[in-house]
């Protein structure tokens, strides 16, 4: 049997209790599933059960995807922010440049309901 931390069984008991989400699969017996990660393992790393305060530690060491998918409507609004001390004069001839996709696709996705423009980011040839 693999050991786990004390992190996964607090969310193993969470998943138990909600084992009908799970399509009835008995998380106890289903070790080393696919690609030798017990299931549990699997369902933190990769689907987003953990919340955003628990993210920082070892599972943001192992897949730093969850840490990528939280924070972006905080993010909205402090570009929004910044985006309103532009002098109107100069707005119109500004733009937002984003360091990387994942701050300009979050831009894209809530800056309208904040008042902010397309964004550009040179990265991964978002345009």
């Amino acid at each position: 049997m693999q050991q786990v931390s004390g992190l996964e069984r607090k969310f193993a008991r969470e998943l138990d209790d909600r084992d009908a989400a799970i399509d009835g699969v008995n998380i106890h017996n289903t070790y080393r599933a696919g690609n030798g990660c017990d299931f549990i393992d699997q369902v933190l790393i990769g689907l987003p059960v953990v919340p955003a305060p628990a993210l920082n530690g070892p599972l943001l060491a192992m897949n730093k995807e969850p840490g990528e998918q939280v924070g972006w409507p905080d993010f909205a609004d402090s570009v929004a922010g910044a985006w309103q001390r532009i002098p109107d004069t100069e707005r119109d001839t500004a733009v937002i440049l984003a360091g990387n996709y994942g701050e300009a696709g979050a831009i894209e996705h809530y800056g309208p309901e904040r008042g902010l423009p397309q964004p550009y980011s040179p990265h991964m040839s978002y345009a």
